[in-house]
């Protein structure tokens, strides 16, 4: 089977391709990896599994600490270790390969248990049509502004963020979104 690091991004695609994951999630693996084993001059062809993964992260982190925040490139980590974990467990037992973890409508079924009927993480719901603005949010909510976007020609979405957002947030949003990106790993071809 072949383990290289071009193999490894394309297990991403088929495994999102095929159901076996959530497709953010899988671009979202696909896109740190490509960024963490880019740095490396033979990535495509480098052996995923005899890779020192804290060693190559290090270094990614030592090459880009001016062009990430922390919080960031601890991101990037996070999700490559994650991603050549589950690569390597595919590898190990193609047939039997499952993305570890519970649905995430069982864990909010859970967290509303165990909260008394409110789950800790519910996010505010974003606003009612009108002048895109909540005029009476519940204490503690925050006030959400729901912004048409031309994303491109025929195609325009629409962002829900809140009103006192920060210029942190929105570089964080900003950084977010790039690793999103369908070019993000094509960097240096």
């Amino acid at each position: 089977m072949d383990t290289s690091g071009k193999a490894l991004l394309e297990h991403w695609t088929w495994a999102a391709s095929k159901g076996l994951m959530n497709s953010a999630t899988a671009a979202s693996l696909k896109s740190a990896s490509a960024k963490v084993i880019g740095i490396l001059d033979d990535w495509e062809t480098s052996d995923v599994r005899k890779i020192d993964t804290e060693d190559l992260i290090l270094r990614f982190q030592n090459l880009h600490a001016r062009d990430f925040t922390p919080s960031s490139l601890e991101t990037y980590a996070s999700r490559f270790r994650k991603a050549v974990q589950l690569f390597n467990d595919y590898v190990s037992n193609p047939a039997g390969w499952r993305v570890s973890g519970r649905p995430k409508k069982a864990k909010a079924k859970e967290e509303i248990r165990k909260n008394g009927g409110t789950s800790g993480t519910d996010l505010p719901q974003s606003s009612p049509p009108g002048n895109g603005v909540d005029d009476k949010p519940l204490h503690g909510e925050t006030h959400l502004i729901s912004y048409p976007f031309p994303l491109r020609r025929g195609l325009t979405v629409k962002l829900s963020l809140p009103e006192d957002l920060t210029s942190i947030e929105a570089k964080r949003l900003g950084a977010f979104l790039m690793t999103l990106s369908s070019e993000f790993i094509v960097e240096g071809d």
